[in-house]
């Protein structure tokens, strides 16, 4: 199990010749970062605390892919088939997905 070093026992260099990103470009990122952060949508959000809440589950959580497949758990040592109906309506053709 890895653990992080005492913080008294970090060594930390500013090495500004390795900087992909301007300080001024930086600096105004920053600022426009503070200005939304101050917005009433992100004050409600943060306040909300909506990553804290546990999602309620579904019947279909998990089991479909972006072109609405749905994945069927068969005993498949290595591929996972789904059916490819899609919007087709047809359930016919399976995929191995590997």
């Amino acid at each position: 199990m890895s653990r992080l070093n005492p913080e008294q026992d970090w060594v930390i260099h500013d090495v500004p010749e390795l900087r992909i990103v301007t300080d001024a470009l930086w600096d105004a990122v920053k600022r426009r970062k503070k200005e939304i952060d101050a917005t009433p949508a992100v004050q409600g959000i943060r306040k909300s605390r909506f990553w804290e809440k546990k999602r309620s589950q579904h019947l279909l959580t998990g089991k479909l892919d972006a072109s609405g497949n749905l994945w069927l758990m068969r005993d498949h040592r290595d591929s996972l088939p789904t059916t490819g109906g899609g919007d087709h309506g047809e359930a016919s053709r399976v995929l191995e997905c590997r």
